[in-house]
């Protein structure tokens, strides 16, 4: 049940320049979209829309300002517990999520549009369609 606060959209995304890599294959991949299944359920943030690329993420959320730095603290926090177990002995780098209020319909279609385009603006699809993450 929500509370007083007003539910908003946000665009909460990484900064691929200042990792390597955050998923390296399918198996990679699929573990980040299981994260996001988690954290939306632990914290009732929408996931409008999201892209996992292979050195940084997009999610576009709806929910009260709280709940979604809850959700992007949530999935930090997920995250490295994975990475932990996926690769002992690799060293996990901090990831630093930018928090953006999404104030207006036009820079609302923008940016769902951006993190959409993203795979294809890469290279790796033809249509946001054909791009699995």
């Amino acid at each position: 049940m929500r509370g007083a606060e007003k539910t908003e959209y946000f665009h909460i995304c990484t900064d691929g320049r200042l990792l390597a890599w955050m998923f390296q294959d399918d198996k990679d991949f699929t573990a980040g979209i299981n994260r996001i299944a988690i954290c939306h359920i632990k914290t009732m943030a929408i996931v409008v829309c999201f892209v996992l690329m292979d050195n940084h993420v997009h999610f576009i959320l709806y929910g009260e300002e709280q709940e979604c730095i809850l959700f992007r603290d949530k999935f930090i926090h997920r995250y490295g517990i994975w990475f932990s177990n996926a690769y002992p002995g690799r060293r996990c780098e901090m990831l630093d999520f930018d928090i953006k209020l999404i104030d207006g319909e036009r820079y609302l279609l923008n940016s769902i549009t951006y993190v959409l385009r993203n795979g294809i603006a890469a290279g790796y699809a033809y249509s946001a369609d054909d791009y699995l993450w």
